[in-house]
């Protein structure tokens, strides 16, 4: 339990402090939580991709469950689709605790916006050091993640591919879990 507490804070901290920094180059690329710690720590995102025209004009919203062998966190978003939204030039994306897209925080998405669920899950200890690579993966074993999308079925997300932090996919650009580039 006390990972899965870890995992979540470090999560919630993540997400918040992405959404207003954009990295100049790889080696600028911070901790989760900043100085405060370093090294090298593992994630994998959980995604599922929603092509454009998926979202029809009106509210709607979706959940996210993370769950572990003894706690299940719930995280539920409302937003709104409207044709008056600017298309961006990136997917949003729907993520646990709002969406974004690679230039801004998002509240209202045009129709014709390509979209993805996701959560990307950062693996450590829960005194906020990295962890092995092993242990990494056996907490992700220990872990599912579903979504919801307007009330429906819930469907259980994969786990993408374990990778560190910084990952970097293509030379000037970041792992698509999070989106920058520069």
């Amino acid at each position: 339990m006390k990972s899965f507490r870890f995992i979540m804070s470090v999560l919630t901290a993540l997400a918040l402090a992405l959404i207003s920094f954009t990295p100049a180059s790889a080696k600028d690329c911070p901790a989760p939580l900043g100085p405060v710690i370093n090294g090298p720590f593992w994630t994998s995102s959980y995604s599922l991709e929603l092509p454009a025209g998926y979202w029809t004009l009106g509210w709607h919203s979706y959940d996210f469950a993370l769950t572990d062998a003894e706690q299940t966190s719930l995280f539920h978003v409302d937003f709104y689709v409207t044709d008056a939204a600017p298309l961006h030039k990136r997917q949003v994306q729907l993520r646990s605790l709002g969406m974004q897209s690679v230039d801004d925080v998002v509240t209202e998405i045009n129709p014709a916006q390509d979209t993805v669920m996701q959560v990307t899950v950062v693996y450590g200890n829960p005194d906020f050091t990295p962890g092995t690579r092993e242990q990494a993966e056996a907490q992700r074993a220990a872990i599912s993640v579903q979504v919801q999308l307007d009330g429906g079925g819930w469907i259980a997300l994969p786990s993408g591919p374990l990778t560190k932090f910084c990952a970097v996919a293509n030379p000037g650009r970041f792992i698509r879990s999070w989106g920058w580039s520069y």
